[in-house]
């Protein structure tokens, strides 16, 4: 915050201080290096560093590290760090969720698909594998599939502004706007109520 608002000398005195706690902090390393100007190359290769040197769970320091893949633009060890991740815990719900989030974006939808049964039977979605099967739907184009689904999620899970906000993406997707503003104002008002 303080270097948005242009107060460079407290950034660096507030993050000296952070430092002191906590000094092999990968966060506060790269804002560091930020501050003093570095590269995005170098400071992303230093925190990769920090987190090969702190993070000693190999199963954490992996996810960090398709994390910071992630922000660094770099798909491609996005997806070793995750495969990697998978080969230590295949049945955890966060890795097999990035794993298909990455397919999904990448329209590799036969790489996708087998991490749907996985993903309901851990409820990763909290409804039972269903927005998971949506978004599988309506990024294949599979418009059919994807409305029943969003049907099924408001009709089951009306509490949650996820499944109003499936309907909307639905109906937007199928062309009509006007139904779909309506359900994304119903999501709204779903966030607003939990």
């Amino acid at each position: 915050l303080q270097l948005e608002n242009n107060k460079k000398e407290d950034a660096k005195q507030t993050l000296v201080e952070s430092l002191k706690i906590k000094p092999k902090d990968p966060t506060l390393i790269l804002l560091q290096e930020a501050i003093n100007g570095e590269s995005q190359a170098a400071m992303a290769k230093s925190a990769e560093q920090q987190i090969k040197e702190t993070v000693t769970d190999p199963f954490a320091r992996e996810m960090r590290l398709a994390d910071l893949a992630v922000a660094d633009g770099n798909q491609q060890d996005q997806l070793t760090h995750l495969k990697a991740a998978q080969a230590l815990r295949p049945n955890d719900g966060h890795v097999l969720d990035q794993l298909f989030r990455y397919y999904l974006a990448a329209g590799q939808f036969d790489l996708a698909q087998p991490f749907l049964d996985p993903l309901a039977k851990l409820d990763f979605d909290q409804a039972h594998g269903l927005l998971y099967k949506f978004r599988f739907g309506l990024q294949k184009g599979d418009l059919t599939t994807a409305m029943a689904v969003a049907q099924q999620l408001i009709t089951e899970y009306p509490e949650f502004s996820e499944s109003w906000e499936a309907m909307g993406d639905a109906l937007q997707a199928s062309g009509q706007y006007d139904d779909a503003s309506s359900k994304y104002l119903q999501a709204l008002d779903k966030q607003a109520t939990n």
